[in-house]
């Protein structure tokens, strides 16, 4: 099980370790199936997060970055491309706009996947199954120190 996701919204209360987008509805149901999320009111706060230090086994601070695109105080899609700049980060869109332009900017920004609104728990939890396989099969292809 991987741990926090990267979520943009209301301020984690005291004691969590998280990060969220306005996806309020999404973190409940991620802390339910055991994912370690936090929540961020704004792009510089989840930038904030993004970049403490990791974990010693960790390349990120976070696994899995979930961030609704359209952000009040900028775009999703930049908030992604910014970050991925700095260290490598996996991340899934989730937005209203769901044509195939908009998926293609999204997968662009360096996203891994882009969920249309309004959010299918089961698509989700998949998009969430698959980039974890996928770490792992990039940490288990990893030269061992």
């Amino acid at each position: 099980m991987f741990e926090a996701s990267l979520e943009l919204g209301p301020p984690p209360s005291e004691g969590e370790q998280t990060i969220g987008t306005r996806l309020n509805n999404s973190a409940r149901l991620l802390k339910r199936a055991g994912h370690e999320v936090v929540c961020a009111s704004s792009i510089t706060e989840a930038q904030t997060y993004a970049m403490v230090t990791p974990a010693a086994d960790r390349i990120c601070a976070f696994d899995i970055f979930l961030s609704d695109l359209d952000l009040p105080d900028g775009s999703g899609r930049d908030l992604m491309h910014n970050l991925a700049k700095c260290q490598p980060i996996h991340g899934i869109a989730v937005s209203g706009h769901g044509t195939k332009d908009d998926i293609q900017s999204s997968i662009a920004a360096g996203f891994s996947c882009h969920i249309t609104k309004p959010v299918n728990w089961d698509e989700l939890k998949a998009a969430i199954d698959k980039i974890s396989a996928e770490m792992g099969a990039l940490a288990e292809q990893a030269p061992r120190k």
